[in-house]
């Protein structure tokens, strides 16, 4: 076809193929030449030069399923200390459970209900009101975790700190914390007495890292006027959006990753039931260790402390 060949008119001008190519060229060039004046002025709006204004992704884990048969969940499971927290946690055929928590006062609190895998974890449905404040009420999702014959049940948010601190209990067969009964995560357990183990522990993917490399530490370097934290660890030093740490010294409250740069974050303080101060320049946070864990899935959190008269009394 010959691109002279006349397709249109528009002013009393005849307009050709040639001259219709011609006006795409130079609409393109015009179009790239803005686009590099703007990235010359404004540098790329891509680029996350602040936490602020970096791209927030959820956490988005790719489909995941069981690493073992769910037939293997059931049975007893069993958390606390052996003074005032003493929890048991019945995981019945028919999905179906039953919670109760024991201390030197009797029994504290007790629930049913159903539980239902989903993905990589177990999710439970308390048929009770279920609220953690002082010695009552339980955590909702748990990724189970086999080693050997014996199983975890941890808590979603306390994951990265349970991975960080099984390492050593994996490399150490004489750690006194090993085939201890008594932590802060349900095992298996018959006649108080925990399963052995054996080679490595079956973890889900997205936490190797924190088994492998340790906990990540943070630091709050600046207090935004929303009351947003901003924390001096980024992608670089493998933060995730979602991820929730906690402080490593004695406080009760802990933060949440909402937005990543390269070497900063910006995270959203939650507080709990007995939270006593804000979150301040200077606090110092860490995915975790044993000891070092932000609150589980079965508690609430808050914009900020509780009025001291209104904190419930344990």
């Amino acid at each position: 076809m010959n691109i002279n060949t006349p397709i249109g008119r528009a002013n009393g001008v005849v307009r050709t193929r040639k001259h219709s190519i011609a006006l795409v060229f130079v609409c393109l060039v015009g179009l790239l030449g803005a686009a590099m004046y703007v990235r010359q002025s404004f540098g790329d709006l891509n680029t996350p030069h602040n936490p602020l204004l970096s791209e927030s992704k959820p956490n988005m884990k790719p489909e995941s399923k069981l690493l073992f048969e769910e037939a293997l969940l059931t049975g007893h499971y069993y958390f606390g200390d052996g003074l005032g927290v003493n929890c048991s946690l019945e995981v019945k055929q028919g999905h179906r459970f039953h919670f109760s928590w024991h201390g030197c006062g009797g029994v504290y609190d007790k629930n049913d209900g159903s539980w239902v895998v989903q993905g990589d974890e177990v999710v439970f449905s308390p048929e009770q009101p279920n609220k953690c404040d002082g010695l009552n009420g339980m955590n909702v999702r748990y990724y189970p975790v086999k080693w050997g014959k014996r199983i975890y049940l941890v808590d979603e948010y306390e994951m990265p700190s349970f991975c960080a601190s099984l390492k050593a209990k994996v490399q150490d067969k004489s750690s006194w914390s090993r085939d201890r009964l008594h932590g802060h995560d349900y095992v298996s357990e018959v006649e108080h007495k925990i399963a052995p183990t054996s080679g490595e522990p079956i973890l889900p993917l997205q936490f190797m890292k924190y088994y492998n490399g340790g906990p990540i530490k943070a630091k709050v370097v600046r207090m935004e006027q929303s009351g947003l934290s901003v924390l001096n660890v980024g992608r670089a030093d493998g933060i995730e959006s979602g991820l929730k740490m906690a402080p490593t010294a004695w406080e009760r409250f802990e933060v949440e990753i909402i937005s990543i740069s390269e070497h900063e974050s910006l995270a959203k303080p939650g507080y709990y039931w007995n939270s006593d101060r804000l979150v301040k320049v200077g606090d110092e946070f860490t995915t975790g260790r044993e000891y070092s864990r932000p609150g589980g899935t079965g508690l609430i959190r808050l914009d900020a402390p509780p009025p001291p008269d209104k904190t419930p009394k344990k």
